[in-house]
């Protein structure tokens, strides 16, 4: 009740102010005129009615402090009632009770209990959820799971003839991962869509190097599109290689000193390279695709060995190489078949470019990328770079 008072009296006291301030300013002027405000001859004369309405504005301000600070301490007393906890108009509403716990797993499965009553009629009008990943088992922790595809998604495995090599999905077995650039380009290409676009840059860093430098090499539509297509390869572990020959293991191919690439002229592209035939005993399938054009999948089933060749000299291509990729990191391929290449990515970038540049005839670029190891954040956002993968 008390509070009540408060409130009413607190309202009229500022409705007062409001009144009197407008009197004695502006708009309210003229109002203010019959007591003074406009004449001398009037109730209290002009300076008097002045006098007097300042006054009782001051005396209102300072009972509308007193009231403010009153009821604040008043409302802080332990012992004093609050509306609600001060939800003001939400006070009034209700909590909605609590939806019931979702169907629980039966113990010692994976398979939620079945739901039942009100839960079961809603499960049957809504789809089913997507199903979540399995839960790791106790002798799995800190491994990665694998991902199910749903009936519509296409995967690739991550070894063998992989996305990477343009690889057929095993869960689609006539499409290539190829395939799917193809497409892109093909919509990319559509004038009707993008009726500006002059150049297409196929780009990629690691295994997306890989995937960049294969199809670079085998795609069917580079020339046929109505648009300029290049191509950046940036530190992918490994190459197709168009010949049987491989960098012999002495100067820059040296394994001993191949991790100092980074310190003795570093930013410079190295060329003592040599080349000459691979002892196959040490990894008999080192020529065999994705390392080199023997056992070729179905992209490129049909397609003879010179043509692949004369598309990889032919086609405009840049190598982005980390000056300080020197180090087995980040999915390094140490594989038999890779090791044949070279010692390090960097190393073995440099010795393809080398052999199809002086030995091939191919007008590709290199470009050691100062002080990035095998980061593509670091590869492709240096100005060096960015003309590179943004064409004028």
């Amino acid at each position: 009740m008390l509070q009540t008072i408060f409130n009413v009296i607190y309202v009229l006291v500022a409705l007062g102010m409001i009144v009197l301030i407008l009197l004695q300013r502006g708009a309210g002027a003229q109002a203010g005129s019959g007591f003074g405000g406009g004449a001398s001859g009037t109730v209290f004369g002009a300076r008097g009615a002045s006098t007097f309405l300042s006054r009782t504005t001051g005396v209102l301000a300072a009972l509308f402090f007193l009231l403010s600070l009153g009821m604040g301490i008043f409302l802080g007393h332990p012992g004093s009632s609050r509306p609600a906890d001060d939800l003001g108009i939400m006070s009034g509403v209700e909590t909605p009770a609590p939806k019931p716990a979702p169907a629980t797993a039966t113990p010692g499965t994976d398979v939620p209990a079945p739901a039942t009553g009100a839960a079961a009629n809603d499960a049957a009008e809504k789809p089913a959820p997507a199903p979540a990943p399995t839960a790791a088992k106790d002798g799995d922790k800190g491994k990665p799971q694998p991902d199910k595809p749903q009936p519509d998604e296409i995967m690739w495995p991550n070894g063998g003839d992989s996305w990477r090599s343009g690889g057929l999905s095993p869960t689609h077995g006539t499409v290539g991962s190829f395939d799917f650039v193809d497409e892109l380009l093909r919509k990319l290409a559509n004038k009707k869509t993008f009726p500006n676009l002059t150049k297409v840059v196929v780009a990629g860093h690691s295994a997306g190097g890989q995937y960049a430098t294969r199809y670079e090499m085998t795609n069917k539509l580079h020339g046929t599109l109505g648009v300029d297509i290049s191509y950046v390869v940036a530190n992918p572990s490994s190459y197709a290689w168009p010949v049987a020959v491989r960098p012999l293991p002495t100067g820059d191919a040296d394994t001993a000193g191949a991790y100092k690439a980074a310190l003795n002229d570093g930013e410079k592209v190295h060329t003592k390279y040599t080349f000459g035939p691979f002892d196959a005993t040490k990894a008999p399938n080192f020529n065999h695709w994705p390392a080199g054009l023997e056992n070729r999948n179905k992209y490129t089933a049909n397609v003879s060995d010179d043509q692949l060749r004369k598309q990889l000299v032919e086609r405009p291509t840049t190598y982005l190489l980390g000056q300080v990729d020197v180090l087995p990191l980040g999915g390094f391929d140490g594989s038999p078949n890779a090791m044949a290449q070279g010692p390090t990515r960097r190393a073995r970038g440099e010795a393809f470019f080398k052999y199809v540049t002086e030995t091939m005839g191919a007008k590709h670029n290199a470009i050691i990328v100062s002080e990035c190891g095998h980061n593509d954040r670091c590869i492709f956002t240096t100005d060096v770079v960015l003309p590179v993968i943004f064409p004028k």
